[in-house]
């Protein structure tokens, strides 16, 4: 009789730990046959958000006990939907009851002392909407301080950095990348130990025009540009180029113009939001470029959300990266 209790005790705490890695990848969601006429239908339908996670009916009657954030059309579909809404539902819970609906802030200076890890990655983060938004800001440039000091791709420009400038193109950015003034920035870079001249590039059509701005620190300078366009025209002039979140398999944005005016032989990093997002554009990246590095972002956003297309969705900004040599 013990035996069988201890198995069943080791089966379900394996059960607990995929389900606790599920969710820590995110994407748990799942279409269903039954809603494929109707998405195709109606683009604007997001499973469980404004129809039934399975059915896509507009008749909603059930929303998920727990988690407060998932809506079905019957008991019987939500009984379906159990199993992919499960590594969901703690998350969800707890978005629901913080109400975190904050975007990334703006930050001038580093009051809260987070480049100090720009070495060993976020950790433990107080677990409150502006903790949140203030780590999610200072994500991005340690981040692309990371790229610099531990990605293989990146030695050469770690080590040219010392005698001439460097200029570094984020691709795709957005205010949220832009959001980090010039001093976080050289604070971040000169807690990975990184020395000499960079100018950041932040481009993108989405980006808010402002004018470039400078920081420097004894030996090491860090100068922003934001430039609201394409990438298409900056990507010759770049010593190495990184992209957040590009979203490189989603037809709404086109990337064929930009990926094939990269220049050969430049070091590139692209982060994605999860496991199935990276593996889904995996292809892409092998394309584009001589993939040398696959590993986890110790800077990823320590910020659930809940995607704007299916509930039981959740993800946190940037948690892989993928770094290679360009070949195209």
């Amino acid at each position: 009789m013990g035996l069988h209790a201890g198995r069943r005790r080791s089966k379900r705490a394996a059960r607990l730990q995929r389900a606790d890695l599920r969710a820590r990848d995110g994407n748990n969601g799942r279409y269903y046959p039954q809603a494929d006429a109707r998405l195709a239908n109606n683009p604007d339908l997001a499973p469980g958000i404004n129809c039934c996670a399975v059915c896509a009916r507009q008749f909603i009657t059930k929303v998920c006990p727990v988690s407060r954030r998932v809506r079905y059309c019957s008991a019987h579909h939500m009984l379906m939907d159990a199993k992919a809404r499960a590594p969901s539902m703690r998350v969800l819970r707890t978005l629901e009851m913080l109400k975190d609906d904050l975007e990334p802030v703006s930050i001038e200076r580093d009051e809260l002392g987070l480049s100090r890890l720009a070495n060993d990655g976020f950790g433990v983060v107080e677990i409150t909407p502006p903790a949140w938004a203030y780590a999610e800001t200072m994500s991005y440039p340690l981040s692309v301080a990371h790229c610099l000091t531990a990605l293989s791709p990146f030695r050469k420009v770690r080590r040219r950095a010392q005698s001439d400038a460097i200029r570094i193109v984020i691709m795709g950015a957005s205010d949220a990348e832009a959001a980090a003034a010039p001093h976080v920035w050289l604070s971040c870079f000169r807690q990975a130990g990184l020395r000499g001249s960079f100018t950041v590039v932040l481009v993108g059509p989405e980006l808010s025009p402002q004018e470039p701005a400078e920081a420097w620190k004894e030996t090491c300078d860090v100068r922003l540009e934001y430039l609201c366009e394409t990438a298409e025209d900056v990507l010759e002039e770049a010593d190495a180029i990184i992209g957040f979140n590009l979203g490189l398999t989603v037809d709404a944005y086109d990337w064929g113009p930009a990926l094939e005016r990269l220049p050969a032989g430049k070091p590139i990093a692209f982060f994605t939001n999860s496991l199935p997002e990276l593996k889904a554009e995996l292809e892409v990246y092998e394309l584009v470029c001589r993939v040398r590095t696959v590993r986890p972002n110790p800077f990823r956003s320590p910020r659930w959300r809940q995607s704007t297309s299916m509930a039981n969705d959740i993800y946190r900004r940037h948690s892989y990266v993928v770094a290679g040599t360009v070949e195209v």
